[in-house]
């Protein structure tokens, strides 16, 4: 009986508590290395994201009229939203 409680599923306590420190590390690593990618991400690369949104979701709308002009204003060139944004905090 005294076996039974120290072994949980057949697996010794130790060989257990080691199986779960290297899966808590993998999922550290993972997480580490996935938060570095989304900071070395540029502001023109964040853009980019936005712009194919922002164009997505203008095919959507129904009337030619106002597809076209959210069109217009999603391909805005990189360089022309930051003089824009620049002007605009001044």
């Amino acid at each position: 009986m005294q076996v039974a409680r120290e072994f949980a599923f057949g697996v010794p306590p130790r060989l257990t508590f080691r199986t779960t420190s290297m899966h808590g590390l993998a999922i550290v690593c993972i997480a580490v290395l996935l938060l570095g990618n989304l900071a070395g991400c540029s502001s023109r690369q964040w853009y980019a994201a936005g712009q194919n949104y922002q164009r997505n979701q203008c095919e959507r709308l129904p009337d030619m009229g106002e597809r076209q002009r959210c069109l217009e204003k999603a391909n805005m060139s990189y360089e022309e939203y930051e003089k824009e944004r620049q002007s605009g905090s001044r």
